[in-house]
């Protein structure tokens, strides 16, 4: 039992001593650090190295790394750095036989840009948190006539205007320079992209009464009502107005969807002595698929009675030019004792007549065929 107890021991002295014994091996050839702060700006920097072995000696291997010894302590002084190289040097520390190195690494000129996104297309203001080791400056705009960039104490302010195209994002190039001791110049390109706008819609331009024949010629936000006696227009439908015979009339397309019955759409007239849009009763065309003529007829403003005559006509009136166009259809001529025409009616009829009328509710865009007191918004 003694014999295996003193083995044990044994081996227990050889184990539990060995750790102690290669650190004094290592202890013996080298010159103990206790600690290393050094910081790696390349703006330069002031840090030490701490030493344990006494009686040691320093040296640099680069003019930029400056040491000085005072005690235990390595005083490092980097000088700045002013390329986008990072460099290394390093510095050997002797004690008689003993040595040891110490790397300093010293980064070199960067910027990073936090948070930068693409903008949003309606326009956005963005602040970015730029993080470098010298202040910059903005030294160029390519893109100075949608995108203005100001840069305060390292935050970088971009304003975008609104992006008048529909479908394209558009990228700016901003060029930001470090202020170096030397007054070096090095250039950082910024890239900063805004995204398409589909939402756009070009500003009208300004209008003069009276209006002239391609001042009407675009699209429209049509208000209506489907009552004869009702002249509030709660409904609404996108509507356009397309040039036909120039000066002289006009397709007034989105009433209908088959786009085969005549021109499209609803014809209409230039007055060039009044300046206004004119609509008549008229046939339109043939709707082929119920094999029924469409007909543009009217309501009066007194009576649910629909009429075809060509006595009843409306035109543009109650203009609103103070911010874009807006106009309403207005009684232009009424026939008979009747007070005034409401609005365009579409309905069909047996081909070649204007008997056993209806309402044209398969093709149109309304069920009721009826358009009472429209008023017009151009929208583009």
């Amino acid at each position: 039992m003694k014999k295996y107890l003193f083995i044990l021991w044994a081996l227990g002295c050889l184990t539990g001593c060995g750790d102690d014994a290669v650190n004094q091996n290592i202890a013996d050839i080298q010159v103990e650090v206790t600690s290393t702060d050094v910081p790696s700006t390349a703006a330069g920097a002031t840090g030490t190295i701490e030493v344990a072995t006494p009686g040691f000696t320093a040296k640099s291997d680069q003019d930029w790394c400056a040491i000085s010894v005072n005690g235990q302590t390595v005083t490092v002084t980097t000088a700045p750095n002013e390329s986008v190289i990072s460099r290394d040097a390093l510095v050997t520390l002797t004690a008689g036989t003993k040595t040891n190195y110490v790397p300093i690494k010293q980064n070199g000129v960067t910027l990073l840009s936090g948070d930068l996104h693409t903008l949003d297309g309606k326009g956005e203001e963005m602040d970015v948190t730029l993080t470098g080791d010298y202040p910059f400056t903005i030294t160029g705009n390519n893109a100075a006539d949608w995108l203005t960039a100001t840069l305060v104490d390292g935050v970088l302010t971009l304003t975008a205007a609104e992006n008048t195209n529909t479908t394209d994002s558009r990228t700016a190039t901003l060029t930001l320079s470090p202020t170096l001791p030397s007054g070096k110049v090095i250039l950082f390109p910024l890239y900063v992209t805004q995204d398409a706008n589909p939402d756009y819609v070009p500003p009208l331009p300004s209008y003069t009464l009276p209006l002239s024949y391609d001042d009407y010629i675009g699209e429209y936000l049509m208000a209506y009502s489907t009552s004869y006696d009702d002249p509030t227009p709660v409904n609404t439908i996108h509507v356009e107005i397309v040039a036909d015979e120039t000066g002289v009339s006009y397709t007034l397309k989105g009433l209908f969807t088959d786009q085969s019955v005549g021109k499209g759409g609803v014809p209409l007239t230039f007055d060039t002595d009044k300046g206004t849009l004119v609509y008549e009763n008229g046939l339109i065309g043939t709707d082929t698929a119920l094999n029924r003529d469409l007909w543009g007829c009217t309501l009066y403003t007194d009576a649910n009675t629909s009429s075809t005559s060509s006595s009843n006509s409306l035109e543009s009136g109650q203009f609103d030019v103070s911010k874009g166009l807006l106009f309403q259809l207005v009684t232009r001529t009424v026939s008979g004792s009747h007070e005034g025409v409401a609005g365009i009616y579409l309905r069909t009829y047996a081909v070649g007549t204007t008997s056993s009328g209806a309402a044209y509710s398969t093709g149109g865009v309304e069920e009721t065929g009826k358009f009472m007191y429209a008023t017009f918004t151009k929208v583009r």
